[in-house]
């Protein structure tokens, strides 16, 4: 979809079409960092060049708020462990449904950080857009190897929203 995507943009905006590829060579380079360190700063960078490219597709239908504080901790995550989710979010919170709203939070504690990332449940998903929860599985494997099971990945579904809280420890272990 990203392809055709970048593709189509190249007939009318070829800026927005570098733009696109840009954004998916850096989606790919991170496929190939899976699990490995990454700073905080980079892997919110990462989500914010997909939502970029997934906003070509989908236009005023996907919005996306972040509260993050105003200087990110300089702290080291495995990759791709947020973006996922999100992409999660956009497949199944925002394309099955007319208007889908995602939300990023995190929150600051003395022992831990916490990311609440939510989205629309679409009232009536088509059967083929269940899934497996492989990609959440994939994180949290690579969150017990990087943390040795000191962080959590929980989600939820509540009024029609769908949750997923991420908690790191501040200290890990060597």
């Amino acid at each position: 979809n990203s392809l055709n995507t970048a593709a189509e943009l190249t007939h009318y905006d070829a800026e927005a079409a570098e733009q696109a590829i840009l954004a998916l060579a850096a989606l790919s380079q991170a496929a190939m960092r899976s699990g490995k360190a990454i700073k905080l700063v980079d892997e919110i960078t990462l989500c914010q060049q997909y939502v970029a490219l997934e906003r070509w597709r989908y236009g005023e239908r996907l919005a996306l708020s972040w509260q993050l504080p105003g200087e990110l901790p300089d702290i080291d995550i495995p990759c791709l462990t947020i973006q996922p989710i999100i992409e999660n979010a956009v497949f199944y919170g925002v394309e099955p449904a007319e208007q889908g709203n995602i939300s990023v939070e995190m929150h600051q504690s003395d022992k831990a950080y916490t990311f609440i990332i939510t989205n629309p449940v679409a009232a009536e998903v088509n059967n083929s857009r269940t899934g497996n929860g492989m990609a959440l599985d994939n994180i949290r494997q690579r969150l017990a190897l990087f943390y040795q099971q000191k962080a959590q990945l929980t989600t939820t579904i509540r009024d029609d929203v769908f949750r997923v809280k991420l908690v790191i420890p501040k200290q890990r272990d060597a």
